[in-house]
């Protein structure tokens, strides 16, 4: 019998399997956390499909028709170990580099406890409390903010982008903090957009409310001066300034 994982992480695929394969791959080969990989194909073609029924190690669902990433995300994170203390989001055109990788990640948590997300890229944005969020493509956090019904589970009106946004006002709402990984040493390589690049109509991001999400969470929106310099914003992402924790 197995040891049981410390992190479930959820990826959705669509399409795109060479990325698929070295994302697979890269985490079979440089992640030593006890850990499963939940995969949902959103109805990918064939090729993907066959390729994804030959990796004996993850937990595979197939759907019978593109979901999109938010409520396939969700649908795989129900199936999470009841033992998994941390929940990530993996994009399948990711591929790690370093062998330490998801121990740097969740060592930031361990560091500070009122941090309950963290990640690789921040997407900045200038209002506050929250400037910004960490980019969904890997978005590690707590299973016990998802388990909170006031901030999980992922928010599907945003079905394609936008929910890790939601996720993390309503998590600050609830005194929960975010950092990012510093960009230095660099632990994956996002290739980006694979996935949309291979979709068969073209899916569009829906506009982000940012206003709207933050009040619908219970926070007072402010907006940060146009004269922001750029080192007050590496400040807020690496988490060394209020505006992330």
């Amino acid at each position: 019998m197995g040891e049981a994982p410390v992190v479930s992480i959820a990826i959705v695929t669509y399409n795109a399997t060479e990325y698929v394969r070295r994302c697979l791959l890269s985490l079979r080969a440089l992640t030593a956390t006890p850990h499963e990989v939940l995969v949902v194909d959103n109805a990918s073609r064939e090729e993907t499909r066959a390729y994804l029924k030959t990796v004996p190690w993850i937990a595979l669902t197939l759907n019978d028709e593109n979901r999109l990433w938010c409520p396939a995300l969700n649908q795989a994170l129900a199936g999470a170990h009841p033992a998994s203390r941390y929940f990530m989001l993996l994009n399948p055109d990711v591929e790690v580099l370093r062998a330490d990788w998801l121990e740097r990640l969740l060592g930031i948590l361990a560091a500070h406890p009122r941090v309950g997300i963290t990640g690789t890229q921040h997407n900045y944005r200038p209002l506050g409390p929250l400037f910004g969020a960490i980019d969904g493509h890997c978005f590690l956090f707590r299973r016990e903010l998802y388990d909170d019904a006031r901030i999980g589970p992922l928010d599907e009106e945003y079905p394609w982008n936008g929910s890790p946004y939601v996720f993390t006002a309503r998590a600050w709402a609830k005194g929960w903090r975010y950092r990012v990984h510093p960009p230095h040493p660099r632990i994956l390589v996002h290739h980006g957009a694979r996935s949309r690049a291979e979709a068969d109509h073209p899916v569009l991001n829906r506009k982000i409310d940012a206003r709207g999400i933050l009040e619908a969470a219970g926070l007072e929106p402010w907006r940060e001066s146009r004269l922001v310099t750029p080192w007050r914003r590496a400040l807020i992402r690496w988490g060394r300034l209020p505006g992330a924790g």
